[in-house]
């Protein structure tokens, strides 16, 4: 039997280099629109079922979806930025700030689905309110946290979050205050009855 020229393994290559390609799913440009956004990150936000701060390759993932400040700062609290270095007060007692639970969203276990709401303005600023159900743990729980969005070289990115603040032990504090150190990173766990 011959064997196949170099041109034939040549196109052998390519086409199987293609074939891999399509298979590796690329993460989607997000919608243009401040909603669509917010949606998209949330959507990755589920799927991807992180706690804690991000990993990097977390981070990676979630830059299309948010502002540099908010990839900045992230950066700065993710586990490989934190494990160098001791812990600075005993009663930490070596976990990190941001080990566990969900930065995103006011409760600790995090959203199990959301709905996005009207974009609401004030002055220069866009909101987009986010009402998410817990189903961890039944009864399945709801609240509104607003999602600010900016728009950063051309295209609408999530800058902040402003956590639920109708709980009577609610965080009242935004995502960015939490990472600047402003309030403290512990959020609510859910109290069912």
């Amino acid at each position: 039997m011959p064997k196949p020229s170099a041109f034939v393994r040549a196109c052998a290559a390519l086409l199987l280099s293609a074939l891999l390609c399509a298979c590796v799913k690329t993460p989607e440009a997000p919608d243009p629109t401040p909603q669509g956004v917010v949606k998209g990150f949330y959507d990755w936000r589920i799927h991807s079922q992180m706690t804690g701060a991000p990993d990097a390759q977390q981070l990676a993932e979630m830059q299309p979806y948010i502002s540099a400040e908010l990839h900045e700062l992230l950066a700065k609290v993710r586990p490989e930025a934190t494990d160098a270095k001791p812990a600075k007060k005993k009663k930490q007692r070596g976990k990190r700030a941001f080990a566990e639970g969900d930065l995103f969203s006011s409760i600790f276990d995090g959203p199990t689905t959301f709905k996005i709401d009207d974009v609401a303005t004030q002055g220069a600023d866009q909101f987009v309110p986010v009402t998410f159900t817990s189903a961890k743990q039944l009864p399945s729980i709801n609240w509104v946290d607003r999602v600010k969005v900016i728009n950063e070289n051309g295209h609408y990115v999530v800058a902040d979050i402003e956590y639920a603040s109708h709980w009577e032990f609610g965080v009242r504090a935004t995502l960015i205050d939490a990472l600047q150190g402003k309030t403290p990173p512990r959020k609510i766990k859910s109290q069912r009855g």
